[in-house]
């Protein structure tokens, strides 16, 4: 496949940004005039490559979601489908959406952003995935900066992902396992969502309903819980039975 051509001119005016709208059709459209439905269903503008020594951290993760597999290249970028699979305002999730286009100083650069998130009420985010450990490489800056102020030009949020606090990853992995709705099928959603009206610890709550429901059920039942946004608590702190868990307020 090739993508369309496009001058130095057209560059100089405006950012460009090229969406394959299949995988053997691409289009190109100033970047100003990408909406959000032009990304919806698009094919990954770069697809994943197989190489001598590179370390197997690619993978696909099945998103609640796009009740979809999206596909992943690094530990870093699973962590930040979770993140993004959490967020009950995101609608879509797409992985490498498109080819940015756009003079720099001068020059004909190019970038491929890793993520896409489609945002209720039609709003676009731009997710890069990077280490904590390269932001201050001046390249890093560099790119983060052109790509930035394009995006930002165009009316389009764009952010830096790295790395989660060690308890908000450990949690959001361990609540991820049950965030297929099927996953969850049969268990009593609704009787620990009820007893959890007010604020309780998960211990106090185990306890409560321990002549209802086997402990290992309701902590099963918690995450399910926490993972679709029925119940919250604080994600920062490592979950244990001294965790305080509540419905989820309107």
């Amino acid at each position: 496949m090739s993508w369309p051509a496009l001058s130095i001119r057209d560059l100089r005016r405006e950012p460009w940004a090229q969406v394959r709208l299949q995988r053997d059709r691409p289009v190109s459209r100033p970047l100003s005039q990408l909406r959000a439905e032009d990304l919806s269903g698009v094919y990954p503008a770069r697809e994943g490559a197989n190489y001598k020594g590179r370390l197997p951290t690619s993978g696909a993760y099945w998103s609640s979601t796009m009740s979809d597999l999206v596909f992943y290249e690094s530990r870093l970028e699973r962590e930040t489908l979770i993140v993004a699979d959490f967020d009950a305002d995101v609608v879509e999730i797409i992985a490498q959406p498109f080819r940015m286009r756009a003079v720099v100083d001068g020059k004909a650069r190019m970038h491929t952003p890793d993520y896409a998130l489609l945002r209720s009420g039609g709003l676009i985010e731009i997710v890069n995935c990077k280490p904590r450990a390269y932001l201050s490489d001046p390249k890093v800056i560099a790119l983060h900066a052109w790509v930035g102020a394009a995006l930002g030009q165009a009316g389009i949020r764009h952010r830096v992902a790295s790395e989660l606090p060690a308890a908000r990853r450990a949690n959001l992995e361990s609540l991820a396992h049950l965030r297929n709705p099927r996953w969850s099928s049969g268990l009593p959603l609704d009787v620990v969502a009820a007893a959890a009206a007010d604020p309780i610890s998960i211990g106090d709550l185990t306890y409560l309903l321990r002549r209802e429901v086997a402990g290992p059920t309701v902590k099963l039942t918690l995450r399910a819980l926490l993972w679709h946004g029925v119940l919250e608590t604080d994600l920062d702190e490592l979950l244990s039975s001294k965790s305080v868990v509540q419905v989820r307020s309107a």
